[in-house]
């Protein structure tokens, strides 16, 4: 018997060599080590961003996880819409607003017809410190367990309004959340 087909598809994006960028790649493997609902599977998509193009079409529901530069606070939380996407496609001369570190694919790989996602979130996390070097800066890893936890949250939320309402989720994009108490 066939197991239904995961109703979302959740990928980790960034570098784990430059620190917090790769805090999504964190993310998914702190997700790995909870329970989680089935009906999802989970990406460690890391720098090869091109390859959310064949995750797109196959799982047409998607939340990426990802370091995000919103002037917030380090450690602080973005669950950014479609609606939010031309925040993301500043030029650099204009980043007075949120802005995917992976900005200058994200957006033409979201908005391209008939291969983009039907619905996609992107949880974003303030970096303290993008620069060579491996793991995270002392603040993001004593925030993980706390990251990880509002992101299996926002899995839940995402897969029960889905449940819902099949259709794409529009005007849903929320504000930064500041996980530092």
């Amino acid at each position: 018997m066939m197991q239904p087909r995961p109703k979302l598809a959740v990928a980790g994006l960034g570098n784990l060599l430059l620190k917090d960028d790769g805090i999504g790649i964190y993310l998914i493997r702190a997700l790995r080590k909870m329970k989680l609902p089935e009906n999802l599977v989970l990406f460690e998509i890391g720098t090869a961003v091109f390859f959310l193009h064949s995750v797109a079409l196959e799982y047409k529901n998607l939340l990426l996880v990802d370091a995000v530069r919103g002037g917030g606070k380090p450690g602080s939380v973005y669950r950014l819409a479609p609606e939010d996407a031309p925040l993301l496609v500043q030029s650099q001369a204009e980043r007075a607003s949120f802005l995917s570190l992976h900005d200058f694919r994200l957006p033409y790989l979201l908005s391209q017809p008939g291969t983009a996602p039907l619905c996609w979130r992107i949880f974003g996390v303030e970096p303290q410190t993008v620069d060579y070097g491996t793991g995270l800066s002392s603040l993001l890893s004593g925030l993980l367990p706390a990251l990880a936890a509002a992101l299996k949250q926002e899995i839940e939320e995402m897969l029960l309004r889905l449940s819902k309402a099949p259709s794409p989720l529009a005007g849903e994009g929320r504000g930064g959340g500041d996980w530092q108490g």
